[in-house]
C-alpha cells in the first residue's frame, strides 16, 4: 500500500495516513504550512491526498494544486472537501470559494480545462463532484504523465510537418 497524507488534518488524525498541518496542537505526524513550497514529499510518492476543509484556506490554490500534481503518483486519487457556497463566509479564515465546477479548470477533458488551462500538465480528470447544503466535494485522478507526453509529442511531429508541408515551393 502506497504513502498517503491527510493535509490539514487539525483533530481529524488519519490511522495509515501521514497527517499534516501546519501547527503542533493536534500533534500532527509532519508539521508544515502547505504555503511553503515545496512539500517535503518526493515526485510521484503519494498515492492519494486527503484535502478536506483545507484548500479554501491556501495562499495560492494553482500553485498548492502544481504541488499535489508533483507528489501524487499518476492515477493517484485526491479527495477535496469544502464548505458549500452558502456557508463559505462564515468562517473569516477562508480565502476562496468552490462550485461545482471549480476544478473543471484543471480537468483537460472539460470545457473550462480545455479553455483556461490551470495547473501544470498533465492535469487532473475529475471523477465526481457532489454538493448539499453545507457541503461540496471531488475526488480528481491525477493523469497519467506518459499518456500525456506521447500526446504532446505527436501534437508536436504534426504541427511540425503541418508547418513544413505549408512552405514547400511548387
Amino acid at each position: 500500500m502506497g504513502t498517503k497524507l491527510n493535509l490539514g488534518c487539525g483533530k481529524d488524525i488519519r490511522v495509515g495516513y501521514i497527517n499534516v498541518d501546519k501547527g503542533e496542537k493536534y500533534n500532527p505526524d509532519v508539521v508544515h504550512d502547505l504555503n511553503v513550497l515545496p512539500w517535503p514529499w518526493a515526485d510521484n510518492s503519494i498515492e492519494q491526498i486527503m484535502a478536506l476543509d483545507i484548500l479554501e484556506h491556501v495562499d495560492d490554490l494553482d500553485q498548492v494544486m502544481d504541488e499535489m500534481q508533483r507528489v501524487i503518483q499518476p492515477d493517484g486519487v485526491l479527495y477535496i472537501r469544502g464548505p458549500s457556497p452558502d456557508f463559505i463566509w462564515d468562517d473569516i479564515t477562508h480565502k476562496r470559494a468552490f462550485k461545482l465546477m471549480s476544478f473543471d479548470h484543471y480537468d483537460r477533458s472539460t470545457h473550462f480545462g480545455q479553455k483556461y488551462q490551470y495547473g501544470n500538465e498533465p492535469g487532473w480528470r475529475v471523477a465526481s463532484k457532489v454538493q448539499n447544503q453545507s457541503i461540496i466535494s471531488f475526488t480528481l485522478i491525477a493523469q497519467p504523465r506518459n499518456e500525456v507526453e506521447k500526446t504532446t509529442e505527436h501534437a508536436a511531429n504534426s504541427a511540425k510537418e503541418e508547418y513544413a508541408e505549408s512552405n514547400q515551393s511548387d
